[in-house]
């Protein structure tokens, strides 16, 4: 026969496994909340994000590159530049060669 310390053992066994299971239950209830509020919040977040890339991000970027095209537009093309640095040496040289030729005729003139 079972005498009262028996029973208190046994009382003590049974509350400390109630209490692991109900411990285990409850964290795994507690986790799947969380997850499952967690994934909600994250796709509110995820929404939001993409509503304030397409409403602010896109439209700025597209006038961004709306300006980087006009300022490509007035660009002189290097072929041009490498042209008129080419026509530039041309004109150097014939006004040094004029500037002479006209020291030439003054300093004729002079004598």
């Amino acid at each position: 026969m079972l005498d009262e310390r028996d029973i208190q053992l046994l009382s003590k066994l049974l509350d400390e496994k109630l209490d692991a299971k109900l411990d285990e239950k409850l964290d795994t209830k507690l986790d799947e909340k969380l997850d499952a509020k967690f994934a909600a919040q994250k796709k509110e977040i995820s929404s939001e994000i993409l509503t304030v890339i397409e409403s602010e991000v896109t439209p700025k970027l597209r006038l961004l590159a709306e300006g980087h095209d006009a300022i490509l537009e007035k660009l002189v093309p290097e072929s041009r530049i490498e042209a008129l640095e080419g026509e530039i040496i041309v004109l150097k040289a014939a006004f040094k060669h004029l500037s002479e030729k006209l020291q030439e005729l003054e300093s004729l003139k002079n004598c």
